[in-house]
């Protein structure tokens, strides 16, 4: 026999929160809490020949396998393809800038710009542009009761952004369960970005040293010397005579100042 608690929420619809962290009624805000930010994964995608070279991949195949948009409606058909083909930019290059911040830096986002009655459209409103948002200007979501609402937009102040007005395409395959944050795949491979570049400093700091021969000095041991300095002449005293040390401690030295 079914519980009656259960069997009426589920007659009820949805049992489930749309996303956890909005569950209050009161606005709320989600800022990211992954443990690299969006700026260091910017910096090891322009940087890292692998990491960079595997999201262009991605994105170029999401590109080049976008079609076309259909619709049993065949006027919203024609409507919504008109509106593509005469926008400002071109759409498989949103996609494909949609999909690589989505897989490097956990999430796409476009914001739709409409413009009212253009020349040779009277009456309409037609999509002007899709203008792609830099992740890292995003500072927070904010909603409630399990939907977001706006995305909080720095550009030299805050901005609000309505969802409504936004092309948002979160990565959600790693078990984020709704986050707008979602997870970029470069998360997995940072770590060995940063072993990868403590190891090449390393390396060139063993090569230089490894191509330097080794200097052999020799001296007499019982002579003193005068202590040349650096413009070549001998190096005086107080009282005007040339400093003099032992043979060893003038090629000591030498040996120092070689670089």
């Amino acid at each position: 026999m079914s519980h009656p608690s259960l069997q009426s929420a589920m007659w009820s619809g949805q049992i489930s929160a749309r996303v956890a962290e909005l569950t209050s009624s009161a606005i709320t805000s989600i800022y990211s809490k992954h443990k690299y930010s969006i700026r260091e994964l910017k910096e090891m995608i322009r940087n890292c020949p692998i990491s960079g070279t595997a999201i262009a991949m991605k994105s170029l195949r999401a590109q080049a396998s976008f079609g076309e948009y259909t619709h049993k409606d065949k006027y919203i058909q024609e409507w919504v393809r008109g509106n593509f083909k005469t926008m400002k930019g071109n759409l498989a290059d949103v996609v494909k800038k949609l999909i690589a911040s989505a897989t490097g830096l956990g999430f796409g986002m476009a914001e739709i710009v409409w413009d009212k009655r253009p020349a040779g459209y009277r009456n309409q409103w037609r999509l002007k542009t899709l203008n792609v948002i830099d992740p890292e200007r995003v500072s927070r979501f904010e909603g409630k009761d399990g939907d977001i609402l706006t995305i909080v937009y720095r550009h030299e102040s805050e901005k609000l952004i309505p969802i409504g007005k936004v092309v948002h395409l979160p990565l959600d395959n790693n078990m984020t369960f709704g986050n707008p944050w979602g997870f970029a795949e470069s998360h997995k491979a940072y770590p060995f970005w940063q072993a990868r570049k403590i190891l090449m400093s390393d390396w060139l700091v063993a090569a230089k040293n490894q191509a330097v021969p080794i200097l052999v000095g020799k001296c007499d041991s019982n002579v003193s010397v005068k202590i040349i300095g650096a413009n070549g002449q001998p190096i005086k005293n107080l009282d005007g005579t040339d400093r003099v040390a032992s043979a060893n401690e003038a090629l000591l030295m030498q040996l120092q100042n070689i670089e």
